[in-house]
C-alpha cells in the first residue's frame, strides 16, 4: 500500500522515557515526521545529508529528530 505513514507518537513523547511532560517538544518531533513524510509521499523529496532540512536522514534517535531542521 503507497502513500501512508504511521507515526508513533509514544515514541516521540518525554513522557515515555519518564520524563517531565513537555507538549511543545512533543508536537515540534510530530510536525516533523509528519512534513517529512509528506516530503516522501507528496513532493517525492529525497532523503537529505543536510541536517538543517526535514528530509535528512537517516534519523537514528530523538537527539537526531531534535537536531534537524523543521521544513525542507
Amino acid at each position: 500500500m503507497k502513500g501512508i505513514s504511521v507515526i508513533s507518537t509514544a515514541r516521540i513523547d518525554p513522557v515515555t522515557y519518564d520524563l517531565p511532560r513537555d507538549d511543545k517538544l512533543r508536537n515540534e518531533r510530530l510536525m516533523k515526521l509528519v512534513n517529512k513524510a509528506i516530503g516522501q509521499q507528496v513532493h517525492r523529496y529525497p532523503v537529505s545529508s543536510d541536517r538543517r532540512s526535514v528530509m535528512y536522514g537517516p534519523i537514528m534517535s530523538l537527539d537526531d529528530l531534535d537536531a534537524i531542521g523543521a521544513w525542507y
